[in-house]
């Protein structure tokens, strides 16, 4: 009799623990659920780095699904492509602080890195040196400076062997 009432009782305690599991398991479904709604609403309004948050927190809950992943893969997407004309306007806000204050180093390595994602090698090249004027002592701009300038020397080459149309002479 001992034996069947432990063998009940361990029974019941195993049920209230696959109950538990189970629990917790629709918790996070219903929280991944949430974040990814939330992730499809903000891409509807194009608030793209909140969308990228959510999606995020829903792969979080829920790492296998290919649903979540997909959303959040083409979020960042967005973000991406659709800030990308921003850069102007990061350039522009740069170049003023820096009117302001031009003896900023970091404001300066931040308007170079932009330069630099804008295809201009050279004002970013500009930007570098001006730094290492202001800062002698910092590393990261001689180390940018010197991979922008073999970068240009690079471009200078190739299109010194080419004629007038583009092609090589």
């Amino acid at each position: 009799e001992y034996i069947k009432s432990l063998r009940r009782h361990a029974g019941r305690v195993v049920a209230a623990a696959d109950d538990e599991d189970a629990r917790k398991v629709r918790k996070k479904a219903m929280a991944a659920e949430s974040a990814c709604q939330k992730g499809v609403m903000a891409m509807e309004r194009g608030r793209y780095a909140y969308a990228v948050d959510s999606f995020s927190r829903a792969l979080e809950a829920t790492p296998q699904s290919a649903e979540y992943y997909a959303r959040l893969g083409w979020a960042m997407y967005k973000l991406v492509t659709e800030t990308r004309p921003s850069l102007e306007d990061a350039k522009a806000k740069l170049l003023r602080a820096i009117v302001i204050a031009d003896d900023k180093v970091e404001y300066r390595m931040w308007l170079a890195q932009v330069l630099r994602d804008l295809g201009d090698e050279e004002g970013a090249l500009k930007q570098y040196l001006k730094v290492q004027e202001l800062d002698p002592r910092n590393d990261e701009a001689i180390r940018q400076a010197r991979y922008t300038n073999q970068a240009l020397e690079k471009k200078r080459e190739s299109e010194k062997g080419r004629s007038l149309f583009g092609f090589k002479k």
